[in-house]
């Protein structure tokens, strides 16, 4: 079952300032999306 995580800022290793609304993470617990909340789901 996939988990769709919200309600918190998501800091990526990109960019210091660079975050993301929605955090997906798969069956086998890898991150299959990061980003908007509205691609998310």
């Amino acid at each position: 079952m996939k988990r769709l995580f919200t309600n918190a800022t998501f800091v990526t290793m990109v960019d210091e300032f660079d975050t993301a609304d929605a955090l997906l993470v798969d069956d086998e617990g890898r991150i299959a999306f990061v980003g908007p909340l509205e691609e998310a789901r």
